[in-house]
């Protein structure tokens, strides 16, 4: 089987331009997720925090699958 050279030109081109889209979608796609996350901070520790009395959120009153408080959240996002 025999190829043109032409044709193997044009096809190693065309996957060399799909390489290059694929990676700067890639990178758009990792700053819009990095923005995402910074806006997603910046709400989170705008948050007013409770300094005193009853902190969290009583774990008795949450559904049993979702067994944490708002403390932990938070406490894990700042660090």
């Amino acid at each position: 089987m025999t190829s043109h050279p032409t044709a193997l030109i044009n096809t190693a081109t065309q996957m060399q331009q799909s390489q290059v889209a694929q990676s700067e979608q890639i990178l758009v796609l990792k700053k819009a997720k990095e923005t995402q996350a910074t806006g997603a901070l910046t709400l989170l520790q705008a948050l007013p925090l409770a300094t005193s009395g009853r902190l969290g959120i009583d774990q008795v009153s949450l559904p049993h699958r979702i067994p944490i408080s708002i403390i932990q959240i938070t406490g894990s996002l700042a660090r």
